[in-house]
């Protein structure tokens, strides 16, 4: 990735399919782990061009992460969404968190943020964060982190741009679905949670 020879195989895909594969494919390590795991996807797809393989990389090690900050007890989530014409893939824990001064380092290669307390032998070489931005800005999306302090959990989120809005019109009529103008608003994130999320094997 340092020197710029990975290169996409991009298709279009519904990132609804591959979180869902993805998370249930960890499912049983961060269950086993005594964390309540919980998968928030919509019921409309959401269409992208990724390179599928890479992509379920990122959520693999944002979920290793969560897994391993998360103590006995607490909750991991993933969901899925659009906000304002982008999808969103944001992966929440209620573990150790994180200080705001550690921000600026959290997506350096080699960084142990928040890993402290960690027993050696559950520590990384801390370049999970860093390949998980290398590979989002590949794909021409961003990536942040956020927590309001140690112990007290942290979030991030992957934001990715959609497939041109054409190929969605085409995939409604070839369903025979027509346009709503209350949906279209709904897909472009007026609302952030809409009604129509559902929750997979919570």
């Amino acid at each position: 990735i340092a020197r710029g020879k990975v290169e996409l195989r991009r298709e279009r895909a519904d990132l609804r399919e591959v979180v869902r594969r993805t998370a249930e494919d960890l499912r049983s390590v961060i269950e086993n782990r005594g964390v309540t795991f919980r998968v928030i996807v919509p019921d409309e797809k959401v269409w992208a061009d990724i390179d599928v393989t890479r992509l379920a990389q990122v959520v693999g090690n944002l979920l290793h992460n969560a897994a391993k900050f998360t103590p006995s007890g607490g909750v991991t989530s993933i969901t899925v969404s659009t906000v304002l014409g982008r999808a969103e893939i944001r992966v929440r824990d209620s573990g150790r968190g994180f200080e705001p001064a550690q921000l600026g380092r959290l997506f350096e290669p080699f960084a142990q943020v928040g890993e402290e307390g960690l027993a050696r032998t559950h520590r990384g070489l801390g370049l999970g964060l860093s390949l998980v931005k290398a590979l989002v800005e590949l794909h021409g999306g961003t990536v942040a982190g956020s927590s309001e302090g140690v112990g007290r959990g942290s979030e991030f989120v992957v934001s990715l741009p959609l497939a041109p809005a054409q190929f969605v019109r085409k995939t409604r009529r070839q369903r025979g679905i027509q346009p709503n103008p209350r949906h279209q608003l709904l897909h472009l994130g007026v609302q952030r949670h809409p009604r129509g999320c559902q929750t997979v094997h919570e």
